[in-house]
């Protein structure tokens, strides 16, 4: 069988889909700020999809909406503000990093969302981001700031 057979030319949904990214799975703070947006989000559309990008080991435990899945990123470990490294691959940084931004182009490219929510670094780490925004083509990128966590 021919993979041609199975590869759609376009779109057969005009359902919303988003692309999801949160850069690190250190914490829980940003993927639950992601999973909490994306819960709204199918709330208010039912029919849209939403593809969560993330190297967080345990977004799924955190529960997810009807309409949310998860493309796990291979994880990284931050050695300071700014620095990372491979969490398990033995792997240098620009390889992981690398491999991490062909998977987000690479789910651009296949899924087509309609919009890409991006949790604190707006080019992702290493600008990893850079290509599937690229594939983006002028739809909707939104960025998220990094917001501080603080004693009330």
């Amino acid at each position: 069988m021919s993979r041609e057979r199975f590869v759609a030319t376009t779109r057969e949904s005009d359902a919303p889909r988003f692309l999801f990214y949160s850069h690190d799975g250190l914490g829980l703070g940003h993927i639950r700020r992601n999973l909490a947006i994306a819960r709204a989000l199918t709330d208010t559309a039912a029919r849209a999809s939403i593809v969560l990008a993330t190297s967080a080991e345990y977004a799924d435990t955190l529960g997810l909406a009807a309409n949310v899945d998860l493309l796990r990123l291979p994880a990284l470990r931050k050695l300071g503000n700014g620095h990372y490294a491979a969490r398990r691959l033995p792997m240098p940084a620009a390889d992981v990093s690398r491999l991490r931004s062909d998977l987000l182009a690479a789910a651009v490219r296949s899924f087509e969302p309609d919009v890409l929510l991006v949790d604190k670094h707006p080019l992702g780490v290493y600008g990893e981001l850079e290509c599937a925004l690229d594939v983006l083509a002028g739809r909707l990128v939104v960025a998220l700031p990094a917001v501080a966590a603080r004693a009330v």
